[in-house]
């Protein structure tokens, strides 16, 4: 499992929307789709987020590309699971990333300057 990026935190933040406690927390509790929210977020709480790879496998459309199912959950900051989602995301191969081929050209270009 490795940590989630701020962009992943921040995405899952909008999708919860403002949270408050509640007497009844099952009503009215937002749903995310395919994922829940079993625990609220209060304004001032810090939100990490860990994610795991379930499955990959690769484009038949865009050979360039790979498609992955991750799991992400996220805690506050105390450790306590404030939402669970699962998505699926296009990514770059390794050989075909835009930044690979823009770091070995700085790379070539750096070795030229010397």
């Amino acid at each position: 499992m490795g940590e989630a990026s701020c962009q992943q935190c921040a995405d899952a933040r909008d999708r919860i929307g403002p949270q408050r406690p509640r007497r009844e927390p099952e009503r009215d509790q937002p749903r995310l789709r395919g994922g829940e929210v079993p625990n609220p977020v209060f304004a001032g709480d810090t939100l990490y987020a860990q994610s795991e790879v379930l499955e990959k496998r690769e484009s038949r459309s865009r050979p360039e590309m790979g498609i992955v199912k991750v799991r992400t959950v996220g805690y506050n900051q105390n450790g306590v699971p404030v939402v669970e989602f699962k998505r699926t995301v296009m990514v770059w191969k390794r050989d075909f990333a835009p930044r690979r081929k823009l770091m070995e050209r700085r790379m070539r270009f750096a070795g030229e300057r010397q």
